[in-house]
C-alpha cells in the first residue's frame, strides 16, 4: 500500500496487547491522504469529539502528508487533547528511519510542532522494522501505554517496555543522540 501505515500500525497494536481501538474513517486508499479530512474529526461537534472513550489520538497516516501539512494534523490533535483534557497524542517523525538525515528531521518536526499544548503528546524516533518492512512506532506504544495502565497503573510510567520478537529500531542511536531528543523546557 505504499504509504499507508493504518493497517500495520494497527496490526501491532493488537500484537502488542492493545485491547480496543477506535478507527474513525476519513476516506478510501483510492484518493491521496488530506489533510483537511483528517482535521475535521477532531473539531467540535464531530466524530471524534462525540466519542468520550478514546484517550490515545494516533494518526499513522498523516506521515504521507508534506512536512507543514503532517504537523498541522499533529497541532489539532495536540489541540483536541487539551481542548477534552483526558487524552494524549502520540506521533511520529516523518522518514524517522534514516540516520543520516536525524538531525534534520526532528529539527523538522520541532520547528514544525511548535510550543503549544506539547503536555498532551509524546513524539517516536525512530521508527521499527519487521520483515524488512518500516513501520511508525506510535501505534505500537499506544498498545504497550494501554497495557501497561490497565495491568500496572495509569500513574507507572510506560517506561523499559518490551516489544514483541522480530521488531527492531531502524536505526541505532547513542546515549548522546537519545539525551539530545528530549525535549528541556
Amino acid at each position: 500500500l505504499g504509504y499507508y501505515h493504518l493497517y500495520e500500525s494497527i496490526v501491532q497494536f493488537y500484537r502488542h496487547g492493545g485491547s480496543k481501538c477506535y478507527i474513525l474513517s476519513v476516506g478510501t486508499y483510492v484518493t491521496p491522504i488530506n489533510e483537511a479530512d483528517l482535521i475535521n474529526v477532531l473539531k467540535v461537534g464531530n466524530a471524534l469529539e462525540k466519542a468520550e472513550e478514546p484517550d490515545l489520538i494516533v494518526v499513522p497516516d498523516a506521515l504521507a502528508l508534506a512536512p507543514n501539512s503532517c504537523a498541522l494534523v499533529y497541532r489539532s490533535i495536540l489541540e483536541y487533547c487539551s481542548r477534552k483534557e483526558y487524552c494524549f497524542g502520540l506521533f511520529d517523525i516523518q522518514e524517522g528511519y534514516h540516520k543520516e538525515t536525524m538531525d534534520a528531521d526532528i529539527e523538522r518536526f520541532r520547528n514544525n510542532i511548535g510550543n503549544e499544548n506539547l503536555k498532551y503528546g509524546a513524539v517516536y524516533y525512530p521508527w521499527l522494522t519487521i520483515n524488512n518492512n518500516k513501520i511508525p512506532t506510535s501505534g505500537i506504544m499506544a498498545a504497550l501505554i494501554s497495557k501497561n495502565d490497565k495491568t500496572k497503573g495509569v500513574w507507572k510510567a510506560p517506561a523499559n517496555l518490551s516489544l514483541n520478537p522480530g521488531l527492531s529500531p531502524t536505526i541505532e542511536i547513542s546515549n548522546t543522540e537519545q539525551g539530545d531528543l528530549n525535549v528541556h523546557s
